[in-house]
Order: C-alpha cells, then sequence, then structure tokens
C-alpha cells in the first residue's frame, strides 16, 4: 500500500516540482516504510517550498531522532514549535529527545507543557516520571505513573515504570512483581518487564515460582542470569 502511495507522490513531484504537500507526502510514506535516511531529502524540500508548515519541520525531526541524530531533531522541533506554540506533538518530541540528550530538566518542563495542553495523555505522565526519576524525584516520579494508570489502565509502560520503584523497597517487592505481571499480560515481548520480574523474583527467594511463570508463558529460554 505505501509502496504504491510513494509511485503516485513520485508522479505527483514529476508533474508539479513546485508543490510542497507532495514532497512532504513522499517523505512521510518513505519514513513510514522505514527509509528515514531517504526521507530527509523529501522534507527538505518541502521546507524549501513552504517554510512556515510546523508539520514538516515535526516529521523531519521525527525521522532525524529514528536516526539517532537527537541535536538535529532538536532544532526542527523548535522551528515546528517557533511556528506553532501550542504544537502538542512538538513539545512531546522535544521531550523525548532532550532525554536522549541527558537535558533532563529541560525535558521535564516539556512534558509539563504537553499536559498543559492535554492533561489527558497518559504517555506524557509516563515520560515526565521517568524523567523525574533521572532528576532524583522518586515520589513525584511514582506519582505521575499512577496518574498515568488512572487516565490509561492498560499503559504497559506505566505498570512497568510502576514496578521498577517499588522495587527499591524490599517492602515494595511483592507489589513490584505484580506490576511486572501486569505489563507482561499487556505487552507479553516486553523484555526489560521479563527481566524485572526475574531479578526481583530472585532477590525474594522465589526464583521457582519465575521458571513456572514462564513455563507457562512459553518463554523458559528467557529466564535472566541476573
Amino acid at each position: 500500500e505505501y509502496d504504491q502511495a510513494l509511485d503516485c507522490y513520485t508522479k505527483a513531484t514529476e508533474l508539479e516540482p513546485d508543490n510542497a504537500a507532495a514532497w512532504f507526502d513522499k517523505g512521510a510514506t518513505l519514513n513510514r516504510l522505514g527509509r528515514a535516511e531517504d526521507s530527509l531529502e523529501f522534507f527538505s524540500k518541502s521546507i524549501a517550498l513552504q517554510p512556515n508548515d510546523s508539520a514538516v519541520w515535526l516529521n523531519k525531526g521525527s525521522a532525524l531522532t529514528q536516526l539517532g541524530r537527537d541535536h538535529e531533531a532538536l532544532l526542527c522541533y523548535t522551528k515546528a514549535l517557533e511556528i506553532k506554540p501550542d504544537y502538542l506533538l512538538a513539545w512531546y518530541n522535544m521531550g523525548n529527545a532532550l532525554n536522549m540528550l541527558v537535558r533532563h530538566q529541560e525535558a521535564s518542563e516539556c512534558y509539563i507543557k504537553v499536559l498543559e495542553l492535554d492533561h489527558n495523555l497518559a504517555e506524557a505522565w509516563v515520560n515526565l516520571g521517568l524523567t523525574l526519576v533521572y532528576l532524583g524525584r522518586p515520589q513525584e516520579a511514582f506519582d505521575c505513573y499512577i496518574t498515568a494508570l488512572e487516565i490509561n489502565p492498560n499503559s504497559a509502560d506505566a505498570w512497568h515504570n510502576k514496578g521498577l520503584l517499588l522495587t527499591k523497597t524490599y517492602d515494595g517487592r511483592q507489589e513490584a512483581i505484580a506490576c511486572f505481571a501486569k505489563a507482561i499480560e499487556l505487552n507479553p515481548d516486553f523484555v526489560d518487564s521479563w527481566k524485572a520480574m526475574g531479578i526481583t523474583l530472585k532477590d525474594l527467594d522465589k526464583f521457582p515460582d519465575l521458571k513456572k511463570y514462564l513455563e507457562k508463558a512459553g518463554k523458559i529460554n528467557e529466564i535472566p542470569d541476573s
């Protein structure tokens, strides 16, 4: 389907080389096909024709993020926000990029801005919580995960991150196991939750329980060594 769409956009750009939307659509389609590097050329062509389109800057930034080029992506998100200051997705992506650049305080401010725009975005609560952990504020982080789960009880990331914080105290480890189990129920391929479950059960001298759990899930070969 995307390949056919790509052919159409290619033809459109041949017929109308000054059509910024066609260049953007071609870039976006390439990005969806996993060809982030190739998409950059076409986002840039679109920007050259229509430099005040915030969506193109956002999508170029997303492609750069996928390529691990977070400094460049940050410039794109900044430009998108100059054009459209209330662009929620640009604030969210900027927060992610800043976290990758270990600029956690600035990242937290981005997620707070996202939540000002949409208080019920569970993903932003999860990412704010993770950022607060980086900043050494675990209780506030825990509250973020609780809020995320109130909004979306099916957030595997929120269950997993809540579990990680609970493992910090012996009394919380039993509840942490339940959190990891819920995360795995929601996402059976959640490798980090499998590992965290294993480590926590071993810490509680319940390794046999882990073996039974993994056998039931058909993942006996994924028992962590440590």
